[in-house]
C-alpha cells in the first residue's frame, strides 16, 4: 500500500435500511486523524451512526450482538428481569 494514511474500513450492518450503525476500521500502519474525520463526516452524511474499532478478525456485530443475545435468552427464561448487563455465562 503506497499511502497508508488514507486507508479505511466499513461495514455497514444488515438490514441497511433498518439498521443505523456503521463500524469504522482504522488501517493497521495508522489511518490519518484527517482520514477518519472525512470518514465520520460521510456516515453521518448518510445518515448513519459511526462507531470506530480497532482492526481485529472479527467485527463488534459478533461481541455485542452475543451479550444481547445471552440477554434475551435468559430473559425468556424468565432468569432475567431487567436490561441489566448479563455477567453469567449460559
Amino acid at each position: 500500500m503506497t499511502r497508508p494514511a488514507r486507508f479505511i474500513g466499513a461495514h455497514l450492518f444488515n438490514p441497511m435500511p433498518m439498521l443505523s450503525l456503521l463500524e469504522l476500521i482504522r488501517g493497521l500502519q495508522q489511518t490519518s486523524d484527517e482520514m477518519h474525520a472525512r470518514a465520520l463526516a460521510f456516515t453521518k452524511a448518510i445518515g448513519k451512526t459511526p462507531i470506530t474499532v480497532k482492526n481485529r478478525p472479527v467485527s463488534s456485530s459478533p461481541r455485542t450482538g452475543a451479550d444481547e443475545m445471552a440477554l434475551s435468552v435468559l430473559y425468556q427464561q424468565g432468569r432475567q428481569t431487567s436490561h441489566a448487563p448479563v455477567h453469567d455465562p449460559l
